[in-house]
């Protein structure tokens, strides 16, 4: 018997309510761990940056923390890239995708889904990352801000040097940044706006630690020229525009 209409709706509003009461106790749970310092016994970053950091003769081991890998965004191009060129600049490079399931085959397990989704406990959460980076064992730990709160999972990488993504610049950032800057070594983001509000909002940093990342405008080659007399060029953008996050700086 096919489900009336009245049961479609009430099954929809449960879902959405799932989903609204699944990110409330996330960012609550979040909020609340970072209050509390026992917590992080042992994850937070050396303060001795940069006085000991060198650039090792060997591979490095690093892995990239984020929610997607196959969809079609910024990140998981970047992702991509960093599959297939990273080996060849002497970075053994791994992958741990939160909130994706397993299919694809892979030459080899450099990809780890973690097959999480907005119902999943931090418990399980925990779990499945702490088996994934047991395997991957980074000596540097990347997250890409969209794979969940990185203050629920850093005390589990084990890693020697810990960086942040800032992937865009959203709403209340400075006071995001705050209680979590203590473990990170340092910022990297494409937004210019988004480095300016970190800087401010941790005014005892180095100002190393926080880089801009600019991305460059890549021509095709073979792009065909007007005969005319050479007009400035005139890029056009062609994606989503969420504000604040999307605008175009």
């Amino acid at each position: 018997m096919k489900p009336s209409k009245t049961s479609e709706a009430m099954e929809k509003s449960k879902k959405r309510l799932h989903f609204r009461i699944g990110y409330k106790s996330l960012a609550f749970a979040s909020d609340k761990i970072m209050r509390t310092n026992s917590f992080f016994s042992g994850s937070e970053v050396s303060q001795d940056w940069p006085s000991q950091l060198a650039i090792p003769s060997r591979s490095v081991r690093l892995s990239h923390v984020f929610s997607q890998y196959y969809r079609l965004g910024g990140v998981h191009a970047h992702l991509r890239l960093h599959h297939q060129f990273d080996r060849s600049l002497g970075i053994d490079s791994s992958f741990l995708i939160t909130q994706e399931t397993q299919n694809r085959p892979q030459e080899e397990p450099r990809i780890y889904f973690l097959g999480l989704n907005d119902r999943s406990t931090i418990r399980l959460m925990r779990r499945r990352f702490q088996i994934a980076i047991e395997r991957t064992k980074p000596e540097v730990a990347i997250y890409h801000y969209g794979g969940g709160d990185p203050a629920l999972l850093t005390d589990l990488d084990g890693a020697s040097r810990r960086i942040l993504d800032l992937t865009c610049n959203f709403p209340n950032l400075d006071s995001w940044l705050q209680p979590r800057a203590r473990l990170f070594d340092g910022i990297l983001s494409v937004s210019q706006s988004a480095c300016k509000i970190a800087q401010k909002a941790l005014p005892n940093w180095d100002s190393r630690r926080i880089q801009w990342w600019p991305q460059p405008i890549m021509l095709p080659s073979n792009l065909a020229r007007s005969s005319k007399p050479p007009k400035p060029l005139v890029p056009g953008y062609a994606k989503r525009i969420i504000r604040p996050q999307k605008r175009v700086e």
